[in-house]
């Protein structure tokens, strides 16, 4: 196994959980403004 190819993948992850993690947060904000906008 290369090592180099395993440490680009642990990085890659790591930005694809961070990703994820914006559009969750994004989601929060949205269901926000949603609520504000109901009341």
């Amino acid at each position: 196994i290369e090592f180099i190819g395993l440490e680009k993948l642990k990085i890659n992850l790591k930005d694809f959980k961070n990703k994820i993690e914006l559009i969750e947060l994004s989601i929060e904000n949205l269901k926000s403004e949603i609520k504000i906008n109901e009341i």
